[in-house]
């Protein structure tokens, strides 16, 4: 059979196996020729042996071999290789095979930070199969994993690569290879160049930059090395257009690649625009979105598109969104494999209701991230008399209207990553004034008076006057607290209308009274000594005592020689004193006494007015 029919005979034969998953190439050439090389039996046995083996890691999964080929009459190289434990090669397997006459192999699918053992020989199937001798041990450890990248939403800042920039004609399903203004390190790889894909987004490095149908990632399948913001069939050759663009100076550079107004393929009201930006101080990324919205629910804010990134392997990756409508006008994404990117979150949950024309004062708060946080409003407004503090978060004033508003707060951090929240302020009118005191109490002159107005509804503070009418002599009226205290010194009706304000400067006013009378005169009481009749009384230092009388603000006594009830020498006051001395008095005289208890409602004599005798010694 020649080498045409054995192809045929292969495809023919085969038969889907899962067990051999993996263990396959689709899509490969079948090369018979080659392979029937490879499976001739050779005229003589193997001479020679391979030499100078080295092994050398290309990256975190890749070692490449290379070795002298000092072999004859070989139809294949057989490739080992064993684990390397503390310097130590296992045991050797064959892992794959070189054709004849090659000096090198790449060892794919390795594991990151690791030591592998490998050497080589040479074979045919001369007399049912020679070999030479191993080449020399050769070891190599993989380069580690590069750090994975972290994305979290950021400050958005539109970069227009329109104005100065680098427009570009790519067609669908095509791409166009830009040269970076820095070297860039991407998953621990330099590029000094990218692919900008029509489909959105850039591959760096080598390899086609065509595919329109978007997978998750990480994926192995091509395209690798990539920054997606917006992978999904689009179509530039329809409308819109891509550009490029540098700003800033070296070591602060960022080159930016934006799709603006670019369609999906299709064309219609689909249009998309978007941009990545390489940020050479940080080697950050970010994606940002000026326009994400679209009218078909195919693309509306990326429901078909892959947004992330991934290695030169598809073996690591940052998966953003994945045929989900994650993305949003006026957004950013920010992402980093030197720091963990963790953006703040807006802890509030809820914020205090207003009351018109009343002080507000509720603050945001905030956790994660990297304090100190920077607050603004990225959509709706506050209410009519609010404001917020940016520093602090502080929503602040005193509304004007009510309703209520719905806001999204946002918290930006020190390293510009973002966090957003909606929340709602409701704000309600307050309830009518009114003067709730329905009457005042009276009052007693000399006694201390003291009642507080009061009202509702309104919008405090409220502030107190006397709109007419005055109140009665002796008292005042707080305008703040609404207090009326004092002493009233006069009796009578005072008639008043009393007006509240508040804080909104409505008013009403109640028309009130207070009626001021005069104390109870002193109640009945009796003098003490000396008892009537008493005799032999002394002259020179005679005391006069008396009960105390109820309601008596002071007291007055009478000493007379006439006994007619009334006094005819003089009333002296003593205070609230209820004994005094007296002398100078005549010999073996007859004397009348009265004490009177005082207050400003009158007097009132002791012992109902009877008076009483003594008579002094000699």
């Amino acid at each position: 059979m020649d080498a045409a029919g054995i192809r045929s005979a292969i495809i023919a034969s085969a038969t889907p196996t899962s067990s051999l998953t993996g263990k396959t190439v689709t899509g490969g050439r079948l090369d018979v020729g080659a392979m029937a090389a490879r499976c001739a039996v050779s005229s003589a046995a193997v001479a020679g042996a391979p030499s100078a083996l080295t092994a050398t890691a290309t990256n975190e999964s890749t070692i490449s071999l290379s070795w002298t080929d000092g072999v004859t009459a070989e139809t294949r190289y057989d490739i080992e290789r064993a684990p390397s434990v503390s310097g130590v090669c296992g045991t050797y397997v064959v892992i794959g095979q070189g054709p004849a006459n090659t000096a090198a192999y790449t060892v794919s699918n390795l594991t990151a930070a690791t030591t592998y053992c490998f050497r080589v020989r040479a074979a045919n199937y001369f007399g049912g199969g020679t070999t030479s001798a191993y080449s020399t041990t050769a070891s190599a450890t993989t380069l580690a994993a590069p750090q994975p990248y972290s994305c979290a939403a950021s400050s958005y800042s539109w970069i227009d690569a329109t104005t100065g920039g680098t427009s570009y004609v790519i067609g669908d399903d095509a791409s166009a290879t830009v040269g970076l203004p820095f070297n860039f390190s991407f998953y621990g790889t330099s590029y000094n160049s990218v692919q900008v894909a029509s489909n959105g987004y850039l591959r760096l490095g080598a390899g086609a930059a065509t595919a329109f149908a978007n997978v998750t990632i990480p994926n192995a399948a091509d395209p690798n090395a990539i920054i997606a913001p917006w992978w999904d069939d689009l179509s530039p050759n329809l409308g819109g257009t891509i550009w490029t663009t540098t700003t800033g100076t070296a070591p602060n550079r960022k080159f930016v690649a934006s799709w603006v107004g670019v369609p999906h393929f299709g064309g219609g009201t689909t249009n998309v625009t978007f941009e990545a930006i390489l940020d050479e101080a940080t080697g950050d990324i970010t994606l940002q979105y000026l326009d994400a919205t679209t009218t078909s629910t195919a693309s509306n804010k990326g429901v078909g598109a892959t947004v992330g990134l991934e290695n030169s392997t598809g073996t690591a990756g940052t998966l953003i969104s994945y045929n989900t409508a994650s993305l949003s006008d006026l957004s950013a994404r920010r992402c980093s494999n030197t720091a963990t990117l963790v953006a703040p979150t807006v802890s509030t949950t809820t914020l205090a209701a207003g009351l018109v024309g009343s002080a507000y004062s509720a603050t945001l708060a905030a956790t994660s991230g990297t304090a100190p946080y920077t607050w603004s409003l990225v959509s709706g407004t506050l209410p009519a008399g609010l404001s917020l503090n940016t520093s602090t978060g502080a929503i602040t004033g005193a509304p004007t209207t009510a309703g209520t508003s719905s806001i999204t707060v946002q918290a930006a951090d020190t390293k510009g990553l973002v966090g957003t929240k909606a929340l709602s302020i409701a704000v309600t009118a307050p309830a009518v004034l009114a003067i709730s005191t329905t009457s005042l109490a009276g009052g007693t002159v000399g006694t201390a008076y003291s009642v507080t107005l009061a009202a509702t509804g309104g919008t405090k503070p409220y502030t107190w006057s006397i709109s007419t009418g005055t109140l009665p002599a002796g008292l005042t009226l707080n305008s703040s607290t609404g207090a009326i205290t004092g002493t009233p010194t006069t009796s009578g009706a005072s008639s008043i209308t009393v007006r509240v304000t508040d804080a909104a400067a409505r008013t009403i006013t109640k028309a009130l009274s207070i009626n001021v009378v005069l104390p109870a005169i002193p109640g009945a009481f009796n003098k003490s000594a000396p008892a009537t009749n008493a005799t032999a009384r002394s002259r020179t230092a005679l005391a006069l005592s008396w009960a105390a009388a109820t309601g008596a603000v002071s007291y007055r006594y009478c000493v007379d020689t006439v006994n007619d009830s009334v006094c005819n020498t003089s009333w002296v006051n003593v205070g609230t004193a209820r004994t005094v001395t007296i002398g100078a008095l005549g010999s073996l005289t007859a004397y009348y006494w009265q004490v009177e208890a005082v207050n400003l409602g009158g007097s009132r004599a002791a012992n109902t007015g009877t008076w009483w005798k003594f008579t002094t010694a000699v």
